[in-house]
């Protein structure tokens, strides 16, 4: 159905903004005008963002409705005559992959020719019971606006890269895996690198389809996954492909692809058709490039394995790949992951969160039956759904609940000790052998880098929560000090 440009007023990307209790309490106008000054310290927590389309018109008044579970949207009054995009972006994903933009108004064109018109396939706009429209733009429907945004400058993606790593280094991390790399992102860490500013092990996975959230075309990502190499550098290491193969599990407008009637990935809500996604891995794994593939729900879980298992038949010792998230996997495909010698990245760290509340049935991890088949698993924080990159305080929730096998090691061990050595292994040596970096990073051996951090006790108990870090190490020089002024001491 195509959106109505008098009912289209605001549509908000990504995850919920967080502006102050005032603002919210305000009219559109002042709600506007507020944030439009707001210093990016003043949302409370600079690691959230938002990035909200706006339609405006002079003159055009509006009004706040609680319609929509979830969520309050204003409700247009008189139809605007142009649209614009209002960003308060600050740092998304561990390495800030969501660059940071002042709060400034982008036009966007007249609606009709912009995001107004039909949405793409595989998205949509999110409309009331009466059929106007919320403003919410879920999925491929984003991939106009994300294209009407301008070039993001280097030395702000430079600005945000830095901060992110500054809350990388105080939570005690000294690599990642970047799961949304652009363009403008590895031009950006070129720079740093050139620079001697780069003290963070990183690893990015360069997005190949579909590309609506990044800003490019799926032929420039394609491009850039080409000339991967020429980034590669001491700190980055480009040899990963990024495929998102359904949406998010999560309200107001959950997204994941499930199962059908049939046991078959539910059609309209795959991303990336089966034999697109088994041509492009086939290419990449013959060019031993790991590939991660976005995976929230059982469809998508199976239709991954199903591609991979066609990949391997035709490769049997290609590189070792990834299903991130794996917060819903049927008991049927648990064995798989093993058997094909995949990496399980469970991810995002909120499952201890009350989000987990609105959909138990999609987000629940099954932590102990793939660790019963011995495949290799690894934890990640997504760093865009958490208020900070740590992952301690998610750990102490898994340690009282994780079920490990029992090995010689482990005799005298209590249950909990067990499990604690696994989830610091899992965070650490487990990290650095799904990047294929374990010969350089992950343990403290003679001969690899000297990455290693100080904490106030001993994470092998199993006491998790509320966990700090003292000091951080970065190739055997400080970088961290969790008291004012020590850091280089």
């Amino acid at each position: 159905m195509r959106p109505t440009v008098d009912r289209l007023f605001e549509a908000v990307i990504g995850l919920q903004a967080t502006p102050s209790r005032k603002l919210r309490s305000a009219t559109p106008q002042q709600w506007l005008d507020g944030l439009i000054s707001l210093e990016c310290s003043a949302l409370g927590r600079v690691v959230q963002w938002a990035t909200r389309v706006v339609h405006l018109s002079r003159g055009a008044s509006a009004s706040f409705t609680n319609e929509v579970q979830h969520s309050r949207h204003p409700r247009v009054e008189r139809a605007p005559q142009s649209a614009y995009l209002l960003t308060v972006t600050c740092a998304q994903h561990g390495s800030a992959s969501t660059m940071l933009q002042p709060c400034t108004l982008f036009p966007l064109g007249r609606p009709e020719g912009g995001i107004a018109r039909a949405a793409e396939p595989r998205g949509h706009y999110c409309r009331r019971p009466d059929g106007t429209l919320t403003g919410e733009i879920v999925e491929a429907a984003t991939a106009s606006v994300w294209r009407s945004l301008p070039k993001t400058p280097l030395s702000y993606a430079k600005t945000v890269i830095e901060f992110a790593i500054s809350e990388c280094h105080r939570y005690g991390i000294t690599s990642i895996q970047e799961a949304s790399a652009t363009t403008a992102y590895l031009h950006a860490l070129r720079e740093l690198e050139a620079e001697n500013r780069l003290p963070l092990d990183i690893s990015t996975h360069i997005v190949c389809a579909p590309g609506a959230s990044t800003g490019e075309s799926e032929a420039s990502l394609a491009a850039l996954i080409n000339v991967a190499d020429a980034f590669k550098s001491k700190h980055v290491h480009t040899g990963f492909v990024k495929f998102w193969l359904d949406g998010a599990p999560l309200p107001p407008n959950p997204t994941q692809c499930d199962l059908d009637a049939n046991g078959k990935a539910d059609p309209e809500r795959v991303l990336v058709d089966y034999q697109k996604l088994l041509d492009r891995i086939s290419a990449y794994d013959a060019r031993n490039m790991t590939c991660k593939i976005h995976v929230a729900g059982e469809g998508s879980v199976r239709l991954a394995l199903d591609v991979y298992e066609a990949v391997r038949k035709r490769n049997p010792s290609g590189p070792k790949h990834e299903l991130a998230h794996c917060n819903a996997v049927h008991r049927d495909d648990i064995q798989r992951i093993a058997r094909l010698g995949l990496t399980a990245e469970m991810s995002p760290a909120i499952w201890h969160a009350p989000v987990v509340q609105f959909a138990p049935h999609l987000l629940r991890w099954p932590f102990n039956e793939i660790l019963a088949t011995g495949a290799h698993m690894t934890i990640g924080s997504d760093w865009i759904l958490t208020d900070n990159p740590s992952l301690f305080d998610p750990l102490a929730h898994l340690v009282e609940m994780l079920e490990v096998p029992r090995s010689g090691d482990r005799e005298g061990l209590t249950k909990k000790q067990v499990a604690a050595h696994a989830l610091c292994r899992m965070i650490t040596l487990g990290g650095a052998e799904a990047v294929g970096r374990e010969r350089m990073i992950g343990s403290i051996e003679v001969g690899k880098m000297a990455n290693f951090i100080a904490l106030d006790r001993d994470l092998s108990e199993g006491e998790f929560a509320g966990a700090t870090v003292l000091k951080t190490w970065f190739e055997g020089r400080q970088v961290y000090s969790a008291v004012a002024g020590q850091v280089g001491i």
